[in-house]
């Protein structure tokens, strides 16, 4: 299954698709952004995925994070990363990826904070491009289960260096 997201940062709206078919209600207009993927799940509902789009207003640059934790891990040492970024910093080569969630009570995400060690070259010098982001209290959620999966993705507002946007986080799980 192929989930992919779109937003548009201006309006704050944000639309999810699996496999081409809208999560959620069928999306009002089409977004201002290309659509992002943001997991590629096998048949087997064996791993959870994280994923966080960012998209900033400004600069209209887009931020992906995806975590991939096998069945039975408990902390971020086994957490596979694949990343994203805009085409602004494409050229800028990532050595490592962090991503922190805190959950709520219902067991949702409330808050995110996403680590990147970039460097110009593959074996300089990095230094750290944090992200950070919450839940927005009106913000839109959705949760589904389809091919033995959980899906659930959480509108949540985010930052970079000053810069704010929109952010979607997607927690998918075996159902």
């Amino acid at each position: 299954m192929q989930l992919t997201a779109v937003a548009d940062p201006a309006q704050s709206t944000w639309t999810m698709w699996a496999d081409g078919s809208p999560l959620g209600p069928e999306p009002a207009a089409t977004a201002a952004q290309p659509p992002l993927t943001l997991a590629n799940l096998g048949a087997d509902p064996a791993d959870s995925t994280r994923a966080v789009a960012v998209w900033l207003e400004e600069t209209e640059e887009t931020f992906v994070l995806t975590a991939v934790r096998p069945r039975g891990a408990r902390g971020q040492d086994r957490d596979t990363h694949t990343v994203t970024l805009p085409a602004s910093r494409a050229h800028l080569h990532c050595g490592d990826a962090y991503l922190s969630t805190e959950y709520d009570a219902a067991g949702e995400p409330r808050r995110f904070g996403v680590e990147l060690w970039l460097a110009a070259e593959p074996e300089g010098e990095e230094y750290p491009l944090r992200i950070a982001g919450e839940a927005r209290p009106d913000g839109e959620a959705l949760a589904v289960t389809r091919d033995g999966y959980r899906i659930s993705a959480v509108e949540m507002s985010a930052r970079i260096a000053g810069r704010t946007g929109l952010a979607v986080y997607l927690l998918v799980c075996p159902a």
